[in-house]
């Protein structure tokens, strides 16, 4: 990577007929990136994960797009470019840490109902794993959630708006 930082990443939609599945893969610029941040982020999603990450030989790298090349399937393909994929700037990324322990000390109720409204799902309880730009995730039993934003938040007040208006948007 220090020789030649140009690198790709897939994802794809495991499916029976490979040509019909859905892919994507993003071409750009590895840079190793802070792994401290990197590696509570991670445990927060992947909580298994912290014994391995103690081994100390793993390194945390993030991809700056050049290019993002989405397949939706046999003759659906489409070329974005690295700036119309890259998410808005942002402060989220600083202030994560904050939101994700205030949402589950003082809001694990509002979780719940966010799971019921968005999903709904009725589960015994919810933890925000982590926010970004786009939306945010929650741990529910056991299940993995996403949840949209209407629009970018690009801060933590943001963020905090759109969060208060889909509590109330539960409660109704």
């Amino acid at each position: 990577m220090e020789a030649d930082p140009r690198a790709s990443l897939i994802a794809h939609d495991p499916a029976e007929d490979v040509q019909a599945g859905a892919r994507v893969t993003l071409l750009g610029k590895a840079s190793r990136i802070d792994g401290t941040t990197a590696s509570a982020r991670y445990c927060r999603y992947f909580p298994d994960a912290a014994d391995l990450l103690s081994l100390g030989d793993f390194s945390f790298v993030a991809i700056a797009p050049f290019v993002v090349r989405f397949i939706a399937g046999f003759g659906a393909i489409h070329w974005i470019a690295g700036e119309d994929y890259s998410p808005p700037a942002n402060t989220l990324a600083d202030a994560e840490a904050d939101i994700v322990a205030h949402m589950n000390a003082d809001h694990a109720h509002n979780l719940v109902d966010f799971c019921r409204h968005v999903h709904g799902k009725r589960v015994a309880g919810a933890e925000m794993v982590g926010i970004d730009a786009d939306g945010f995730d929650v741990r529910a039993d056991a299940e993995l959630l996403r949840f949209f934003f209407d629009e970018p938040v690009t801060d933590p007040q943001t963020a905090r708006a759109a969060l208060v208006a889909l509590a109330k948007a539960s409660k109704a």
